[in-house]
């Protein structure tokens, strides 16, 4: 309820029993926690809910009215989409936490949005996920601005005027890289090789590359 329809149902009831539980509910909080209980995420799914019964554990001392569901993702974007909907269609919740992988939790943030219900993301790294919606809260520090922090203490605490990168050719490998370019950049300073990784257990030739980018330009 809104503060006021709340103060308004409240003032128009003589029923103590029905008021009383107008007043528990108005501090009811209903979390949807969203996470890999199961699949190759599993381990860092169950660390995660681990915590999040800790702290409901912790804070319940305090606030009698907090619960929590859980909802198995499986790793499977297709799956957790099916749950979700069919969990707050069926109930109330006040907030959402989840996914751990970035396109999961882009598409949690855009049933988030539809719902307006708040999404706290924990770990996911893709920088778009917290423009999908003005309900969606990311923890986890982006890839981008993450590039940007290492090339900002590269160039301001260190001291160096000229990189090399060698990056994984992924979506966060890609954004830490934008971030670091362009932080690289705008200080002035320049990035003189560039080179993309699959695997790596093997980067010689991506190295050898590197090497003879800066002997070409040394020469």
């Amino acid at each position: 309820l809104e503060e006021a329809d709340y103060r308004d149902i409240n003032e128009k009831i003589f029923d103590k029993e029905v008021s009383g539980f107008i007043d528990r509910s108005s501090n009811a909080l209903k979390i949807l926690a969203v996470l890999p209980i199961t699949g190759v995420d599993q381990e860092a799914g169950k660390d995660i809910l681990t915590g999040l019964e800790f702290g409901l554990k912790k804070l319940g001392t305090k606030y009698k009215n907090l619960s929590m569901d859980v909802v198995n993702s499986e790793g499977k974007i297709a799956v957790m989409t099916k749950k979700v909907i069919e969990k707050l269609n069926s109930t109330r919740y006040n907030l959402i936490i989840g996914e751990l992988r970035s396109d999961a939790t882009a598409a949690l943030a855009g049933i988030a949005e539809l719902k307006k219900i708040p999404l706290v993301s924990p770990t996911a790294s893709a920088k778009e996920i917290s423009e999908i919606s003005d309900q969606v809260f990311q923890l986890n520090t982006t890839s981008y601005t993450f590039g940007k922090q290492i090339a900002e203490y590269a160039v301001d605490s260190l001291g160096y005027k000229t990189f090399a990168i060698l990056s994984p050719l992924t979506e966060d490998g890609n954004e830490s890289v934008s971030g670091f370019t362009s932080e690289v950049v705008e200080k002035g300073c320049s990035v003189l090789a560039l080179e993309w990784y699959f695997e790596s257990y093997d980067l010689n030739k991506q190295i050898q590359r590197i090497r003879e980018k800066v002997l070409s330009i040394d020469s």
